[in-house]
């Protein structure tokens, strides 16, 4: 579980140093990849621990609680990121030329579903790089949040390691 969650720490980390307008989705997804890894050696094992001293008779009861815990995680999870990338992008829209605020506006207020003809067609290529730019920085912070999100989860995973093996000492 340890080197889970050190692995999705570090790729969402990494990613959130290196993401960038002109990043190349072959550095991209070999980032992800290690956060896939580290995701998959976590969530295999944080189930086996919360489970492993519910005794037989409860195991329902106690899987059941794991999953409900796990979703409400995940729903605050992904709120926080969804905040983290909306101050992200609030705090670089002042940077914007009026021309690319106006279509970030569009955006804003058709909730991402901007009619095809003016989906950037004719759009001048400096005005698409300032929202490229915008939306990456935004982005970065989200991904910031969730490597320091992961590094709390990381801390407590070693302090309730060390406790387990002071208990076992005793």
């Amino acid at each position: 579980m340890l080197v889970g969650l050190g692995l999705e720490g570090l790729g969402v980390g990494v990613l959130a140093a290196v993401l960038a307008p002109g990043s190349s989705v072959l550095l991209i997804i070999g980032i992800l990849v290690v956060y896939g890894l580290g995701l998959g050696l976590a969530s295999a094992q944080l189930t086996s621990t919360v489970l492993a001293p519910v005794p037989p008779a409860q195991s329902g009861q106690g899987s059941a609680t794991q999953s409900a815990v796990r979703r409400l995680g995940t729903a605050l999870g992904t709120a926080v990121a969804g905040a983290l990338l909306s101050a992200g992008l609030s705090a670089r829209t002042d940077s914007l030329t009026e021309q690319a605020a106006g279509f970030g506006q569009q955006l804003t207020d058709s909730a991402g579903s901007i009619p095809p003809a003016q989906r950037g067609q004719g759009m001048d290529p400096a005005v698409l790089d300032q929202l490229g730019l915008v939306f990456t920085d935004g982005a970065r912070i989200a991904m910031a949040g969730a490597a320091g999100f992961l590094l709390l989860g990381l801390v407590g995973a070693l302090v309730v390691r060390r406790a387990a093996r002071a208990a076992a000492a005793d």
